[in-house]
């Protein structure tokens, strides 16, 4: 595959993407939401992986940073999945 391929594949794939996601000056809120939620729930997924790994070669500083950023992960995922109710009942 020459480099010309490969730059026209990630170039098609990149636009799909947008177009999927319909990006323009106003997007959707609620895709926008959603895709909020589900980097949350990475960020979530990568903390507990983090800290397990951690905890598994004896370092407690490390535990306890990811054991923080997931804290903050489920804060704001708390205060996302709130005002998505909020938006369902208006």
């Amino acid at each position: 595959m020459n480099g010309q391929t490969a730059y026209s594949i990630i170039q098609s794939f990149n636009h799909s993407i947008f177009f999927y996601f319909n990006y323009s000056l106003n997007p959707d809120p609620m895709r926008k939401k959603i895709l909020l939620n589900v980097f949350f729930n990475l960020g979530i997924i990568v903390s507990i992986i983090g800290m397990s790994w951690a905890y598994n070669n004896k370092s407690p500083l490390i535990v306890a940073f990811f054991a923080a950023t997931m804290v903050a992960f489920v804060y704001v995922k708390i205060q996302l999945v709130k005002s998505l109710k909020n938006d369902y009942k208006k």
